[in-house]
């Protein structure tokens, strides 16, 4: 196997967003090489799964808090565990919500309450044409006398319900939708927290979400992680982090990035989340656009 230094992985690993209060660190050493992967889960915190192939020593994985205040252990047979904590710097304090744990209450949810997932405009309009081309069938095979009428009702029928079938079957089971936070801070910098929601239509889904960035997941609770069976999963070599949960029709789940990149998808009402998570002494609402708003940063005495 290729030996990757500890100093890289956690040069990678530790990509979680430096605004966090306490940032917990498990650096993973080996005591027997034949695992293929290792299950982090302990009260408090989301469980992650880690990627054992292409290292063969040791690695540096950071964990998702659901507790701030957890001290997690783990007990992994052919591996030991030690868990570091480290403190926020205080001269890179962000505004917003702390990104050290992730559960964030009702909230970080506000911009899916009544959210309808429908379909583009676009796709509407098909619908309703091939409605009206189907009822122009219909009414064609009425002009047929006999047998040969019935055969073509029942051809068009069939034909119809199978297009339907494999239309259905062809949409896309997560639906999402995205806004921003931006913040213009005093020195000149910008905060950008690109917040995106998942839903589906279905009866269930499973979603696989890849964080880039500062990007961590957010929950209303745990038992909201737990209902929607969240977890992680780390792949030091690949340089990777996924989310995955499963979800039933009417459930959400959201990852959160901070300094993230403009996007022209972002269309979310997020006035509210950013009058309850944002607006403080610290930062007030400057102005608002589709799928974003912007904030000003104050002094403060």
């Amino acid at each position: 196997m290729r030996f990757i230094p500890l100093q890289t992985l956690i040069a990678f690993l530790l990509i979680v967003s430096t605004s966090r209060a306490d940032r917990l660190t498990a650096e993973i050493t080996l005591t027997d090489r034949s695992p293929r992967e290792v299950t982090l889960d302990a009260p408090g915190v989301l469980p992650t799964v880690v990627t054992l192939d292409g290292w063969t020593d040791r690695a540096a994985v950071p964990l998702v808090l659901l507790d701030p205040s957890a001290e997690p252990k783990f007990d992994v047979p052919g591996a030991t565990i030690s868990v570091t904590r480290t403190p926020e710097d205080p001269s890179r304090r962000a505004i917003g919500p702390d990104l050290s744990s992730a559960v964030m209450g009702e909230e970080a949810y506000l911009p899916t309450f009544g959210w309808r997932p429908g379909a583009e405009a676009m796709l509407r309009f098909r619908v309703v044409l091939a409605g009206a081309l189907l009822a122009m069938a219909f009414l064609g095979a009425t002009l047929l006398r006999g047998r040969r009428a019935v055969l073509v009702v029942l051809g068009i029928t069939a034909a119809s319900v199978g297009a339907i079938a494999l239309w259905w079957r062809a949409q896309p089971r997560v639906l999402e939708m995205s806004g921003s936070i931006v913040v213009k801070r005093l020195d000149g910098t910008e905060q950008r927290d690109r917040w995106r929601f998942f839903t589906t239509r279905h009866a269930s889904a499973t979603i696989e979400i890849a964080l880039t960035g500062d990007a961590v997941p957010v929950f209303v609770d745990a038992a909201h992680a737990q209902g929607v069976g969240a977890r992680m999963r780390v792949d030091p070599t690949k340089r990777t982090r996924t989310l995955t949960a499963t979800l039933k029709h009417g459930e959400c789940t959201a990852v959160v990035e901070r300094n993230a990149h403009a996007d022209p998808r972002d269309g979310a009402e997020m006035g509210q989340i950013a009058q309850r998570l944002y607006v403080s002494t610290r930062a007030v609402v400057h102005e608002r656009k589709r799928g974003e708003v912007l904030l000003d940063e104050v002094n403060t005495p």
